[in-house]
């Protein structure tokens, strides 16, 4: 729990995207996240790295989790 301010904090726009999609899949700082990605996805500097974080907000938003992991069978 204690590395995710870190990652959220990042000056690196790709550990705070990983960092924020973790928070969704953890339900945990999940406003926090939200905001971040939305800030990344508003970002013009980013070009296409801005393009996948509107998909990752798209699919938050549209299933209200974020799986980023495979479950067992």
């Amino acid at each position: 729990m204690s590395c995710f301010p870190v990652l959220l904090k990042s000056n690196n726009a790709v550990v705070k995207t990983k960092g924020a999609a973790y928070c969704f899949a953890l339900n945990i700082k999940v406003n926090t996240a939200e905001n971040l990605l939305f800030e990344i996805s508003n970002d013009h500097k980013d070009g296409i790295f801005g393009f996948n974080v509107k998909m990752v907000l798209k699919v938050w938003h549209e299933n209200g989790k974020l799986e980023i992991y495979q479950k067992k069978k």
